[in-house]
């Protein structure tokens, strides 16, 4: 069975095939026995690759996957002690149903998907659990870009605007916590000592630069925040004196990343 998923990502990943798929209640007869298989989390994780490719800027696929009920039942995956390549998938999953859909993203946000992310970060880190942790960052940080750049020439505009509207998610994520998963160490990185991983970092503060106007509060009153933050942007700044003496690069190329964040 596990086999027949790997091919049939293959195949469901086309636009039209995935279409198909539907018509066929492929839902039922495969992805949601093959997602509730908890004895066998192979299937499960083949189950959300389907679901993710599948749904990846389709939206009649889209709306048949939320009409499914399978936001929720990803997010409970998410919530649960299953393996971290099961749930990175259903995240995959998660990701491709929500993107450009705000009717689903309304209902992840009613389900309490901010608190579900949110309870992950409160997880002991692992290297893989915390590749999660910034793939959360970076889909709730993509919620909020839809959100904010909107293209009002579309056809689509108004009704997808009356859509986004049904959920302040600024004041949600305030609510919710969301703010506070920054607290999380190993997110920043509890040294500043090489080596660390600059692309975590660096994918970490862009998603602080996104939403610091939303949680300067919790931002500026988190003191071990501040101080990491100053650690790393005096680290950051030796390692572009030395870049730029070794390397030739021109002061105005260095990065503002954290020296934006620490004087906001």
């Amino acid at each position: 069975m596990v086999n027949i998923l790997v091919n049939l990502e293959y195949y469901l990943h086309k636009y039209d095939n995935a279409i198909d798929f539907l018509t066929i209640k492929g839902i039922d007869r495969v992805l949601r026995p093959s997602l509730n298989a908890s004895q066998i989390p192979e299937l499960q994780q083949n189950a959300a690759f389907i679901i993710g490719s599948a749904a990846q800027s389709n939206p009649k696929v889209q709306i048949a996957f939320l009409e499914a009920g399978f936001v929720q039942s990803l997010m409970w995956k998410l919530d649960s002690p299953i393996s971290v390549d099961v749930r990175s998938k259903c995240l995959y999953a998660l990701a491709a149903i929500l993107r450009n859909f705000p009717e689903a993203q309304n209902v992840f946000f009613s389900s309490g998907g901010l608190e579900v992310f949110s309870r992950v970060f409160k997880e002991n880190p692992t290297e893989n659990l915390n590749k999660i942790k910034i793939k959360m960052l970076t889909l709730v940080q993509d919620l909020l870009d839809e959100r904010d750049n909107l293209d009002e020439s579309l056809p689509s505009a108004a009704e997808r605007k009356i859509q986004y509207d049904k959920t302040d998610l600024q004041d949600l994520m305030k609510k919710s916590g969301w703010c506070q998963v920054y607290k999380c160490p190993d997110l920043l990185g509890e040294s500043t000592q090489d080596p660390l991983d600059h692309d975590r970092i660096e994918k970490v503060v862009t998603a602080m630069v996104r939403i610091k106007e939303i949680c300067a509060q919790d931002f500026l009153q988190d003191l071990e925040l501040q101080t990491t933050l100053k650690n790393l942007h005096s680290h950051y700044t030796t390692l572009m004196q030395e870049e730029k003496y070794t390397d030739g690069v021109d002061e105005g190329d260095t990065d503002t990343f954290f020296s934006n964040l620490v004087t906001s």
